[in-house]
């Protein structure tokens, strides 16, 4: 699962998404509105290297925009990026696993 994770990461990298030297991520995107009965679930991760910590958490909406839920966490380590974006990809596909949305984005 692991290296499937860091597949999916190195194939955004690929389509145009870049993370800066300071870990910012820049992609210019447009929301576009889902088929019926998709979810779409928004991720993001923050690196606090003075404090070794990655932060990370999520927010799904339905095909209209809404709300459905959200996590966050954080996890005490110094990371790379890449090890920073598959453990929190790993821990949004559980998310999304254990509520058992079966029409989901990530």
């Amino acid at each position: 699962m692991i290296k499937q994770c860091r597949v999916v990461i190195e194939q955004q990298h690929r389509r145009g998404v870049h993370v800066t030297d300071k870990g910012e991520q820049h992609r210019n995107t447009a929301w576009e509105k889902l088929n019926i009965d998709w979810l779409k679930c928004n991720v993001d991760v923050a690196f606090h290297n003075s404090i070794a910590t990655i932060s990370f958490g999520c927010c799904t909406r339905n095909s209209n925009g809404e709300f459905v839920k959200a996590q966050t966490m954080c996890q005490q380590s110094h990371m790379t990026i890449l090890e920073g974006k598959t453990i929190t990809l790993w821990e949004v596909i559980w998310f999304v696993e254990s509520n058992r949305w079966k029409k989901s984005y990530i």
